[in-house]
């Protein structure tokens, strides 16, 4: 019991930090943000490496799971007003890429690193990484956005300029003073013609709650776009993948156990990063058609594989499942607020996307090894290809072109 609540906790963590991420936002700013979770990075890492027993380590796994939490709201938004308007995507793609990163590197820590006592180094490692990044942080420049927000509009205007390296910035610059209905209103106009429920609302100087967000009628367009492509990114099944996908594959090739585990890791990453190159030119819609598209096909052959016991088709279905994952519902998903909402809600947004996304987690987590052991993985797999469909369909009507 003590142990499941170890494993849980984190995630319990994510959600408690996805909904106060939002909160800080708007007091702080994105730069002292994620210098806070830097903070709890580095207690939650110190904590869990002293634990001696489970109740310590329940506590230093809520610590980073609110650190994570609030991290995967934030530092989207941070790099998107950071990052030149030609570059916004291909930066974006840092927060997945960064993400595969670690838990690439987490895998191969581990392996080397799982005796009763050297497991401790991982845990010393983490609150390593929090307090290098809260040092980084300092040479972080605070988000033109933010200041010009703060009404500190001539140092908006120095920190743009620096970060743009010419002064040549006035066109984006005024972009800012009408941030509140900006690059996101497409989607929200095109909705709004076939919805007389949808009204266009004055812009506000304030940032917009989560409360708000969630309830009122003007924002009832993002917050579907927000919750149902994180919704849509769980319930095709990449997390069942990852989660059975190494154990299906050790049963085939147990000679390779071992790293399988790193081996899917390291596809998802350089299928990421190659994919990143195209997220500036190849519209995002596109992406995220064909990762859906390919998700479901590829479902579909891991449970034939496994109906028909053809170990080479359920291996081929695994590995292209997350290679068509990565080229858009893996990263892309971040980057639909920025591009898609107000300026105003945009922390409300990302916050309640990633609460969708711990749910749905959660959700799949749960009824996974419930469903196999009743009708079968096949059958999962199946159902994850029929799931994989509907989402292409709710993409093809849904998902803007922006």
């Amino acid at each position: 019991m003590f142990l499941g609540a170890a494993s849980s906790v984190f995630a319990l963590g994510g959600l408690l930090g996805a909904l106060l991420a939002s909160q800080i936002l708007q007091w702080t700013g994105p730069k002292k943000t994620v210098f806070v979770t830097s903070l709890l990075y580095i207690a939650g890492g110190l904590v869990k490496a002293v634990a001696q027993d489970v109740t310590l380590l329940v506590l230093g796994r809520l610590l980073s799971g609110v650190a994570a939490g609030a991290v995967t709201v934030v530092v989207p938004l941070f790099i998107n007003d950071l990052a030149p308007p030609g570059s916004k995507g291909r930066l974006g793609a840092t927060t997945q890429v960064t993400i595969n990163v670690g838990i690439l590197l987490t895998q191969i820590l581990g392996a080397l690193c799982n005796g009763e006592s050297t497991w401790r180094i991982v845990m010393l490692v983490g609150a390593a990484l929090g307090a290098v990044q809260a040092v980084m942080l300092i040479g972080v420049t605070e988000s033109p956005q933010t200041l010009y927000k703060n009404g500190d509009k001539e140092l908006a205007r120095k920190t743009l300029a620096r970060l743009r390296g010419t002064a040549e910035i006035e066109e984006e610059f005024d972009t800012f003073g009408s941030s509140e209905t900006g690059n996101a209103n497409s989607f929200v106009e095109q909705t709004s013609e076939n919805d007389p429920l949808l009204e266009e609302t004055p812009a506000k100087n304030t940032e917009t709650g989560l409360f708000d967000f969630v309830t009122k009628r003007e924002h009832r367009a993002s917050f579907a776009l927000v919750v149902m492509i994180m919704i849509v990114q769980q319930f095709t099944g990449i997390n069942a993948v990852v989660m059975y996908g190494v154990a299906i594959l050790s049963n085939m090739l147990p000679q390779y156990a071992g790293g399988l585990n790193a081996g899917i890791s390291a596809i998802n990453l350089i299928i990421t990063i190659s994919a990143s190159m195209l997220f500036d030119i190849v519209s995002h819609r596109s992406l995220l058609l064909t990762s859906i598209g390919g998700m479901a096909f590829f479902s579909l052959a891991l449970a034939c594989g496994l109906y028909f016991h053809f170990s080479a088709l359920s291996a081929i279905g695994i590995f292209f499942f997350v290679g068509f994952f990565s080229i858009g519902l893996g990263p892309l998903p971040w980057m639909v607020a920025s591009n898609n909402v107000h300026r105003n809600s945009l922390g409300s947004a990302q916050s309640i996307a990633l609460v969708a996304n711990w749910i749905g987690t959660g959700a799949i987590s749960f009824a996974v090894p419930v469903m196999a052991s009743i009708v079968g993985m096949d059958m999962v797999f199946f159902i994850f290809s029929g799931l994989g469909g509907l989402s292409l369909l709710w993409g093809y009507f849904f998902i803007p072109s922006n």
